[in-house]
């Protein structure tokens, strides 16, 4: 058996209903209003600024790297700048002694052979190795010492054109004496060299051309030398 359903009659007082309504009044619709709004707002202002705050992160984070980019590359030019400064102080040096060599070339050989008999003495004979063109000047400044010294043994100053001006050696029985300019250089190349890679620097000596002594400032070396 159906129960048929009850008609509407329109006779329900809202106003004066006794049930709970379902109904929501203009006051609690504002308020929901209004915490909805300020429920959007914040979250709306949070999501702001945590875009602000990643936006001043990668902005901070980009300044380190330029900074850090910055302070290498000028570590790097300073290491540059000092490796073209040893090598061009080191060309100049040898430009300079070159033209000292050049015109007064019995200087080194003549420090060597004072050298030697200034300590030697009971030997019979000296051997002084040189290039042709010194001999007669060795030979005197040679026998020039041997009068102060204790040297009375037997001279021999042997030349040999295909010895460097300046360059020379001085034997006898059990030991000598050497001057080789190009060994000093090549000693002076690794000294610099192991400079240089003790301060992890490489070493610019294709770039000093740029830079080395030109034709005017050699003969202004020259002069010096003079």
């Amino acid at each position: 058996m159906t129960t048929s359903p009850a008609k509407f009659t329109f006779d329900l007082d809202m106003g004066n209903s006794t049930k709970n309504s379902a109904i929501i009044k203009n006051e609690q619709l504002l308020l929901a209003k209004q915490k909805a709004y300020k429920e959007g707002f914040v979250a709306g202002e949070s999501s702001e600024q945590s875009r602000h705050n990643q936006a001043l992160e990668a902005a901070i984070q980009k300044l380190i790297n330029q900074c850090n980019k910055i302070a290498s590359e000028r570590e790097q030019i300073q290491k540059d700048l000092l490796s073209q400064s040893v090598n061009l102080a080191t060309q100049t040096g040898k430009k300079l002694a070159s033209h000292l060599i050049e015109k007064q070339p019995q200087i080194e050989l003549e420090a060597l052979i004072i050298e030697c008999l200034s300590s030697l003495e009971n030997v019979p004979h000296l051997v002084i190795h040189c290039h042709e063109d010194l001999v007669q000047i060795c030979q005197k400044t040679a026998e020039d010492h041997m009068r102060t010294s204790r040297f009375s043994g037997k001279l021999v100053v042997m030349g040999n054109e295909d010895i460097a001006l300046g360059d020379g050696k001085v034997e006898w029985v059990d030991g000598g004496l050497m001057r080789d300019s190009s060994d000093i250089l090549q000693q002076i190349d690794v000294s610099i060299n192991n400079y240089l890679n003790a301060h992890d620097i490489s070493n610019q000596q294709d770039k000093v051309s740029e830079i080395a002594p030109n034709d005017k400032q050699e003969i202004e070396l020259e002069e010096i030398g003079k």
